[in-house]
């Protein structure tokens, strides 16, 4: 078996299930139970618990080395109200302002979680508003506003 080490990034969620899938397989081996679906992928009858146990290890680390990372939605510029348009341009040049950055062909709104009241600028259409309640009960992050994104049909669309 090769041991050679390598190197990969992994999001919050996927660390979290491969440590559960770990721990779980230990439970399995400590109550013999027979593991027929992992025939073929490794011959479990050499696996130890301390060995899954150093594995557990190896791969724990603290928060502090997870990336921050954001789950972006990409989202079609035909939701946008002129108005809408015209704010967040406005909001992007506005020095103070980290949430909204204009691009050639849409924006990034990176987002509060809980649907945060600071997600809403004064202006608003009723339909970035919505867009905006979506993405964050979806558990988006970030909405990137572009031209050749695809359109959603829930919401409407806008010709500028």
């Amino acid at each position: 078996m090769n041991n050679s080490k390598a190197t990969i990034v992994l999001t919050e969620r996927t660390h979290a299930l491969i440590l559960a899938g770990l721990r779980h397989l230990q439970t399995d081996l400590d109550q013999d139970v027979y593991l027929e679906h992992l025939v073929g992928i490794v011959d479990i009858s050499t696996v130890t618990n301390d060995e899954i146990e150093a594995l557990c290890q190896d791969i724990k680390f603290p928060d502090a080395q997870m990336p921050e990372s954001y789950r972006a939605v990409a989202i079609s510029t035909s939701h946008l109200t002129e108005k809408d348009r015209d704010a967040l341009e406005e909001t992007a040049q506005d020095q103070e302002e980290t949430m909204v950055m204009s691009r050639e062909y849409g924006f990034f709104i990176k987002l509060y979680p809980d649907d945060s009241v600071l997600n809403y600028r004064y202006g608003h259409s009723d339909t970035i508003k919505d867009i905006i309640k979506w993405a964050v009960h979806s558990e988006y992050q970030m909405i990137e506003f572009d031209r050749d994104a695809g359109a959603l049909e829930q919401f409407p669309e806008f010709e500028w």
